[in-house]
């Protein structure tokens, strides 16, 4: 878990840095950060499923995937935005 958490802050760091670089040079940055999500290991190996119950609060891969293609079509998106998808809804900062 320590890993994941160091490696989820570099990225939204770096994102958040890059904000600028659609305004210079017509590039767009954004990254989504997926809530719990169906057939992953990281809440399905662990100790989390005593505490949390996966069926009722994760989102499938599919779910999730559409997510990311609003990420990169819509225009909105893409000045370092950082997008947190959860099933009950999305949080954009």
């Amino acid at each position: 878990m320590p890993l994941y958490h160091a490696s989820k802050a570099a990225i939204i760091a770096t994102c958040k840095s890059l904000a600028t670089i659609r305004a210079r040079w017509g590039i767009r940055n954004a990254c989504v950060c997926p809530g719990m999500t169906k057939n992953t290991n990281i809440f399905e190996a662990n100790d989390a499923t005593d505490q949390v119950h996966i069926d009722e609060f994760s989102m499938t891969p599919a779910q999730i995937a559409g997510v990311m293609m609003k990420v990169l079509t819509e225009p909105q998106y893409g000045d370092g935005n950082v997008v947190e998808a959860f099933l009950v809804g999305k949080r954009s900062a």
